[in-house]
């Protein structure tokens, strides 16, 4: 009998010190993913922001006196190319370069607008660690718009007049994972010039982590 009953404390420490160990190397709770960080474990410390390269595609709309599409805003469809760069916590900014165009005929006569316009966006993100992500910027832009008229065998180009915008920008931003987000970007802004007279864009695409 004596010998029966230390057999069995023998093997309930034996299970004691197993289930022990076991326990020690599995977390009670899986850590916080930072989709904007380049740590998954979160930390005391500023971390580090992503650099990335993007594309997005969608409409300018420009304020027009004729050929209004849209409450006064002839749309133009085209696409910026872009970097992201982190300035601070929280803050990229976001050079792009976009050209945007439109097309308009009437039986042999033709104009074509063109739009070419660079700034650098500043943003903000204020919860980075969602997937799911409110982005809000100030969006500064260049323009620089053309006319291409044509009629019949001969065609010309308008001299380009040159704008400066100024405005509010807002937008969502997916985590498909560690390296691909989606984006969709709405902005406003105004020219310095008069009249003064509101743009309006939307665009979406995606933006590739390079770093």
């Amino acid at each position: 009998m004596k010998r029966v009953v230390c057999l069995l404390s023998v093997v309930v420490s034996l299970e004691g010190a197993f289930a022990r160990r076991v326990s020690s190397k599995v977390p009670l709770m899986p850590s916080r993913v930072e989709y904007e960080t380049l740590s998954d474990e979160p930390s005391a410390e500023i971390p580090k922001r992503p650099t990335g390269l993007g594309l997005e595609l969608g409409t300018l709309g420009r304020p027009t006196n004729a050929n209004a599409d849209l409450v006064g805003l002839q749309m133009l469809f085209g696409g910026r190319f872009f970097m992201r760069l982190p300035l601070a916590r929280n803050f990229y900014l976001r050079p792009a370069l976009g050209y945007f165009r439109k097309g308009e005929g009437n039986g042999g006569t033709g104009v074509v607008q063109h739009s070419i316009d660079a700034g650098g966006t500043v943003q903000w993100v204020p919860w980075p660690e969602w997937r799911l992500r409110p982005i809000f910027g100030i969006c500064p832009r260049v323009e620089a718009l053309f006319s291409q008229i044509s009629a019949f065998d001969s065609s010309g180009t308008s001299t380009g007049a040159y704008r400066f915008r100024l405005g509010p920008s807002a937008g969502l931003a997916y985590s498909i994972d560690r390296t691909l987000n989606l984006i969709a970007d709405l902005e406003v802004s105004f020219p310095f010039t008069q009249p003064v007279r509101p743009y309006a864009g939307m665009t979406v695409g995606f933006i590739y982590r390079i770093d």
